[in-house]
């Protein structure tokens, strides 16, 4: 599909699959990569979160941000103006996780899309794995999962089975769960996540900086991605390029 009839879908449904984001052995090598990163302090934790501080410094997890096809369905659900807000990847281990939790990524609503979530996923994701669980046009409710309802199965639920290396853009308003992961093996899942350049990037959780090579590259794209620098006109002139040293 051309990039006005994703966005139309997008719209419609409140999510999105780009197929083939990344290539198998990209997808595997990130995989990969994941295990290597710093263990966490829980051993018991079902569920390891790591935060682009963790997956900058791997150039291949930023490689994952320039892809022109995620760029191009983001600027079309988001504007000109898109910025990624945070940058993290959940590692559920081996047969545990809720076998559904509904929510929603943001606790104000908006009849526009103001930020979207991206869920890529590094293997496939069968039935036994828990894919991503999904209630198309959810996102128009204005409102997120009632306590008696944050855990029941609904008739409107749709589980998105995707292979290694695709990815779904899906509006933060969007009602969706993961999946509990009954197979032997680890899920791993990258979620880069995307609003307007005048949303407030998530740097203030962080102490560590930026790497070098994304501080000084001269890409004005990546500068924009970053929040250091707007390619277009603002209202407000944009922030200082040193604000998120």
């Amino acid at each position: 599909m051309d990039i006005k009839e994703l966005v139309d879908q997008f719209n419609d449904r409140g999510y999105v699959i780009i197929p083939e984001l990344l290539t198998t052995s990209e997808a595997t090598e990130l995989h990969g990569a994941l295990e290597e990163l710093a263990p966490p302090h829980d051993p018991a934790k079902a569920i390891v979160k790591h935060t682009e501080r963790a997956l900058l410094p791997n150039v291949s997890f930023f490689g994952v941000l320039t892809k022109d096809r995620l760029l191009e369905v983001v600027q079309g659900v988001i504007g000109d103006d898109f910025q990624l807000l945070a940058y993290d990847a959940l590692d559920t281990k081996p047969n545990s996780g809720l076998e559904r939790n509904w929510h929603t990524d943001v606790q104000f609503w908006s009849d526009t899309t103001l930020t979207a979530n991206v869920a890529i996923y590094l293997q496939d994701m069968t039935p036994d794995e828990g894919p991503l669980l999904v209630i198309p046009g959810s996102h128009r409710r204005g409102r997120g999962p009632r306590d008696d309802e944050r855990l029941a199965k609904s008739a409107e639920e749709v589980p998105v089975s995707v292979a290694a290396g695709s990815a779904v853009v899906f509006d933060a308003q969007l009602w969706h769960s993961g999946g509990r992961n009954a197979s032997p093996r680890p899920r791993r899942v990258i979620f880069p996540y995307f609003g307007h350049y005048w949303i407030k990037r998530m740097d203030e959780f962080y102490r560590t900086p930026l790497p070098d090579y994304i501080l000084e590259h001269e890409d004005p794209v990546v500068q924009q991605l970053f929040g250091r620098r707007l390619r277009g006109q603002s209202v407000y002139g944009g922030y200082d390029e040193n604000s998120y040293r």
